[in-house]
């Protein structure tokens, strides 16, 4: 059979309803004659419910669409999405328009019109529903409705059903983890003393901008920074964690905003456990151990680096393999963690950029992240602002070399990376929206 491309929509409105637009279309990339060819942006939408619906019913939908290529018959497609449903835990038999954890449809398959008992395309209530049409007009823009062909439908998204507003968030792309230093000595800026109020405003900021992660660190890794305790630490969190949790119920996101806390203080990780933390960030992996003692049967996710030689005085031979380097470690490491009680579910792996590391080493991790997903768990990039990712950099101070790290973030677009720790998540975000459109 001839391959099809075909528009799928997706939406959500149970639980994380992005982790659970994330989850389905990862599961449709595994399918072997799938191959995904562009996201939509994401919109919020409200339910649509059937008269004297229960209240609980009112959740607003998070909505999207994916171009896929497929030779799959209509029918094998429809049963295959209607499997992923299934296995992401939709009820089979669930009342009609009741919230969902996921639900996928088939908008769209070029010109092709198909009327079956189980099956219409074009969707029989496309041209009714903007959280449909506009999504499937971001992938693609010049589609006709081929029982319709002479109506022109973005002026009819815009005049008959209106526009919704995109949200600064992205499927297909890494996740954005936004980097905010609760310190008065970090290597991307100093200052007197920690404002609180503008911390919290510029967490506000980085979600508004796209970031989908907050990391909060509140002790220096820079070059020849002091060390501090873990009593000194917890001054700095705690009354900048009391802000933000109220900060963040005052400004709601569309999103689940998860919150990581880049600490290698074990006293430090019982603190936090008072707050819905999502992630710890161990720089050191000092006292693993007893973090891991802290979090496991936890869903917290543990983020351990390669780095040798915190305060650079150590580096690695430039004769070095960096990727064999960073894969022995990285099995080592995971083999000891899982002892400890974690689980691989909970790992991620910070390839350590900036620590140990010369640009020649640097630029071979770019060249081969390939590779180092065969370590089966989410990688995380941390080149925000480091100097070591191109040697002219280091003529320029932190803050200018925002556009250098913008480019790499989207030259790394398409190497399935799972989260990138930045400092400026505006620019990230927009080369990584200008890259997915690019590729599309």
């Amino acid at each position: 059979m001839t391959q099809q491309t075909y528009v799928l929509g997706l939406g959500s409105n149970l639980d994380d309803c992005y982790v659970n637009l994330r989850q389905a279309c990862d599961l449709i990339s595994q399918h072997e004659q799938i191959t995904i060819i562009a996201h939509s942006r994401l919109y919020q939408s409200p339910a649509l419910l059937l008269d004297n619906a229960p209240e609980s019913w009112k959740k607003d939908y998070l909505n999207a669409a994916i171009k896929i290529a497929t030779e799959l018959p209509p029918a094998d497609l429809l049963q295959f999405i209607k499997s992923i449903e299934l296995t992401m835990g939709r009820e089979a038999q669930a009342a009609r328009w009741s919230p969902r954890l996921i639900d996928i449809d088939i908008l769209a398959c070029q010109q092709l019109c198909l009327v079956t008992d189980s099956l219409k395309i074009p969707h029989q209530e496309l041209l009714n529903r903007n959280f449909a049409l506009q999504p499937l007009l971001d992938v693609m823009p010049d589609w006709l409705h081929p029982q319709n062909a002479e109506l022109n439908l973005q002026n009819h998204l815009q005049t008959e059903l209106g526009l919704l507003d995109r949200l600064p968030y992205l499927l297909g792309s890494p996740e954005i983890m936004a980097i905010i230093n609760i310190t008065p000595d970090s290597f991307a800026e100093t200052q007197q003393e920690i404002n609180y109020e503008a911390k919290v405003q510029q967490a506000i900021d980085c979600i508004n901008q796209g970031a989908t992660v907050l990391d909060i660190g509140a002790e220096s890794t820079r070059p020849g920074a002091e060390r501090i305790s873990w009593q000194q630490e917890w001054q700095r969190l705690q009354p900048f964690l009391d802000t933000l949790q109220v900060a963040l119920q005052q400004h709601p996101s569309a999103v689940n905003i998860k919150l990581s806390i880049d600490t290698h203080h074990a006293e430090t990780v019982e603190k936090v456990l008072q707050y819905d933390i999502a992630f710890i960030n161990d720089v050191r992996g000092e006292e693993a151990d007893k973090i891991a003692a802290r979090i496991k049967n936890t869903k917290i996710k543990y983020i351990f680096m390669h780095q040798l030689g915190l305060q650079h005085n150590q580096h690695l031979s430039n004769s070095i393999d960096i990727i064999v380097e960073l894969k022995v470690f990285a099995k080592q490491k995971i083999e000891q963690l899982l002892s400890y009680g974690l689980t691989k579910q909970q790992l991620i792996f910070d390839v350590g950029i900036g620590f140990a590391k010369r640009p020649t080493h640097v630029r071979k991790i770019l060249q081969n992240l390939q590779e180092l997903r065969q370590l089966a768990v989410p990688i995380m990039l941390g080149h925000s602002r480091k100097a070591s990712v191109y040697p002219p950099l280091k003529a320029l101070e932190p803050a200018q070399r925002d556009l250098e790290t913008a480019i790499v973030s989207a030259l790394c677009q398409r190497e399935k990376i799972s989260y990138l720790r930045v400092h400026n998540v505006n620019y990230t975000h927009r080369a990584l929206a200008l890259s997915q459109w690019l590729q599309s």
